[in-house]
């Protein structure tokens, strides 16, 4: 190999191209596809990735230049990482360097030195006998524990009372051999030595796993796996794993949530011993470098994690699991932008890999693409054991205020409460929003606090007696007095999380109360902590955000609260109600997963909501139906495709004539297009406006996007002050 292409490590967007270097003799072989490099660049020297072959230039005057050394020998990019990088940055039109570093855990350290891994000391038998016998008792005792064992950890001897001058000591004395071994930090949380029972099929199951195994060998459709909660999901996951392992390939799981990674590792981890690492944001830089280098080698077979994950460097993929598909926390909102789901789908494509999606609330895009063929569509639509789905009963707050009950949990739902911890099962209450109050306003003038870089409001927290932004984390301290008019009329308003844990603790003294939300588990560890609590049975009320909305299960709980129904239902997108259904559904389907039926209590001003209603109900056909005649109606999403350009400015920057010119530098032949209009959140205290383009082509919305982004910068509509960014299929809201 002499002649390389080389993507160089530059943000330049008109550099996001390769560049042919030539191969010095002494690194041939060693500088390969996947190499990182530092190579001449100009008058500088850069680093790169060689990305491909290339054949020597037939253009005299080219003047190739040698690559100067390869910079981490250790590393080698995964070759499919890289079409795939490829892939993804002309879908979502971002640069191919951008998606391979966004493919990368901090701690491999892409462009760095090979970074040396922990290691751990270890006592090993000496090559030769010791000349004479240790001296004293201590070392005596460490060598006849070593005769014993055959070999030690300096950790294991310290948890027998050996201090590490004691095995230093049989070291220098000739009684034992010192090794430094690299840690294996896989990862997964401590679980049972006891491998997991494995439980008997289910007859839905096995019809399931059957269809799946049996399919043409040409059939390499996405699979959805549409199966009520609670219906065994995951074990079908886990036998269509066990599947993959034995053809000696590699499998890839995501989750939606962090929080859901105890239970998954320890269902895996008693399945596949020794065979999962983990990926997620919350692991040290070092884990995540052990992580990604254990399944690079083959050393464990299993990646397990959050949306990343699917980037795991599986040398030999079969399969990509991605569980509750429809949870927009799969979709990476800021740069490089991009969805799970299609990643997981173009890398399946590009090895020739499985992609099974699974929910009981599929994603309406992945549905409409069931329904249209492009997905192979498998139902599962009762409960394991045949459980009944939850009762469902609606309190209309209105009703109950009426009535003069003014308390944020209605008298249904404390009756309920004492009931079902009179019976020493379990509660859970569900509350989709943070902090103790969600904004503070000036009752004399209306002035409201808001983040100054991202424009919401922000939320009061009672615990640290401040404002913060659930977005960016921007802190302030609160005052008695408002900062525009001087008012003392200052007014706390709405319900957090926070506040709903004060009001139970104040009806159930007594009870044993956990809080799970984004807040409240910054610890590292503190998720398990609560997992484990909640399925010993010492945790006897459960209270959280959508954390605990998505596939958790806990046998005992029988009953769920839903306290504030149609909070989502009045967000500003198109998808509110789609999004409120699937977090009822799924916030529903956490009770009664047990012999015994449970119970749903769900607060609304809006009893009457289909989202609501066929929620609670888990009826995702007939609201599937309903929703489906709406975006048709109006040519929403998944019956065309969207796309968005966002301008973000200093504020104030555009006037009226000025968004009017932008907004006719884009053709609107074949299109839907709408604004720029004013984004919901800002950016870093710049303003946002947004273009949205709704269209039956992906192709001619690009094109025509592009056409009009060119046109913006060729006749000088738009300055260095304004940033451009396209979005391709976007979930997330602006």
């Amino acid at each position: 190999m002499r002649y390389v292409k080389v993507l160089i490590n530059k943000k330049i967007a008109s550099l996001d191209r390769d560049f042919i270097y030539e191969v010095p003799p002494e690194y041939i072989g060693s500088v390969r596809i996947g190499s990182v490099v530092s190579v001449p660049f100009g008058h500088q020297t850069a680093k790169g990735i060689v990305i491909g072959l290339a054949e020597k230039p037939i253009d005299k005057d080219f003047d190739i230049k040698f690559i100067d050394a390869p910079v981490n020998e250790t590393f080698l990019f995964p070759s499919d990482l890289l079409l795939l990088a490829d892939e993804l940055s002309r879908f979502y039109t971002e640069t191919t360097m951008a998606m391979l570093k966004a493919m990368i855990p901090a701690g491999v350290n892409l462009f760095g030195k090979a970074q040396k891994p922990k290691t751990e000391r270890w006592l090993l038998p000496p090559d030769e006998p010791a000349a004479a016998p240790p001296r004293g008792p201590k070392r005596r005792a460490l060598a006849a524990l070593l005769a014993e064992e055959g070999e030690i950890s300096f950790a294991a001897a310290a948890a027998r009372g050996f201090s590490a001058d004691v095995c230093g000591g049989l070291v220098k004395s000739g009684g034992a051999k010192l090794e430094n071994r690299p840690v294996q930090r896989y990862s997964y949380a401590e679980s049972s030595s006891e491998s997991a029972e494995i439980p008997a099929l289910t007859e839905e199951q096995s019809r399931v796993l059957e269809r799946i195994r049996n399919r043409a060998p040409d059939d390499h459709r996405p699979i959805l796996l549409h199966g009520v909660t609670g219906s065994g999901k995951t074990e079908v996951y886990l036998r269509l794993i066990e599947d993959t392992l034995k053809k000696g390939k590699q499998a890839i799981v995501l989750l939606p949530e962090i929080a859901l990674t105890p239970q998954f590792v320890k269902i895996f981890e008693g399945r596949f011993r020794g065979k999962v690492a983990l990926f997620h944001s919350r692991l040290s830089h070092g884990e995540r470098r052990d992580s990604w280098y254990a399944m690079r080698s083959g050393d464990v077979r299993i990646a397990l994690g959050a949306r990343s994950c699917v980037f795991a460097p599986a040398a030999d993929l079969g399969l990509i699991i991605i569980d509750e598909e429809h949870e927009d926390s799969y979709e990476q909102d800021s740069a490089p932008r991009f969805h799970a789901r299609k990643a997981a789908e173009l890398r399946c494509a590009l090895c020739g890999a499985d992609l099974v999606l699974g929910s009981a609330t599929p994603s309406f895009e992945s549905y409409a693409k069931a329904e249209d063929g492009v997905y192979d569509l498998v139902t599962m639509k009762h409960r394991v054991n045949d459980t009944p789905l939850p009762k469902i009963r609606t309190v209309d707050m209105r009703e109950e205020l009426k009535r003069g009950w003014t308390e944020v949990l209605s008298r249904e739902l404390l009756s309920e409460m004492e009931r079902t911890l009179s019976r020493k099962k379990q509660v859970m209450l569900f509350l989709n929003r943070l902090g103790y109050h969600t904004f503070i306003s000036c009752r004399d003038c209306g002035f409201v606090y808001r983040c100054p870089d991202c424009g919401v409001p922000l939320t009061y927290y009672q615990k640290e007696k401040c404002l913060r932004c659930t977005r960016c984390g921007y802190r302030l301290e609160v005052s008695d007095h408002c900062p525009e008019c001087g008012s003392r009329r200052i007014r706390y308003f709405g319900l957090g999380v926070e506040q709903l844990e004060s009001v139970v603790r104040r009806h159930f003294p007594a009870a044993v109360i956990d809080r799970l939300d984004s807040d409240s588990v910054k610890k590292k560890g503190s998720v398990d902590e609560v997992y484990e609590r909640m399925k010993r049975g010492e945790t006897e009320i459960l209270i959280g955000t959508r954390m605990i909305a998505k596939g958790w299960d806990f046998p005992d709980v029988a009953l769920m609260g839903i306290v504030a129904a149609d909070y989502t239902l009045n967000f500003p997108d198109f998808r509110s109600g789609e999004r409120t259904f699937q977090m009822i559904a799924q916030v529903a389907g956490r009770c009664g997963r047990s012999r015994e039926q449970g119970t749903v209590i769900l607060q609304t001003y809006r009893p009457d909501e289909p989202a609501l209603v066929l929620g609670g109900l888990q009826d995702y056909d007939t609201y599937y139906r309903w929703e489906e005649k709406n975006r048709r109606r109006f040519g929403y999403p998944p019956f065309s495709h969207m796309m968005r350009v966002l301008l973000t400015t200093p504020p104030d920057y555009l006037k009226k004539e000025e968004l009017k010119e932008i907004r006719g530098c884009f053709p609107a032949e074949g299109l839907r297009v709408f604004g720029p209009a004013p984004a919901i959140y800002k950016e870093r205290a710049r303003e946002k406006w947004v273009i949205t383009f709704l269209g039956e082509e992906l192709f001619s919305l690009r094109e025509a996007i592009k056409k009009g982004v060119s046109r913006l910068e060729s006749e000088k509509i738009i300055d260095k002050n304004i940033s451009v960014k396209i979005e391709t299929e976007p979930v997330h809201p602006v």
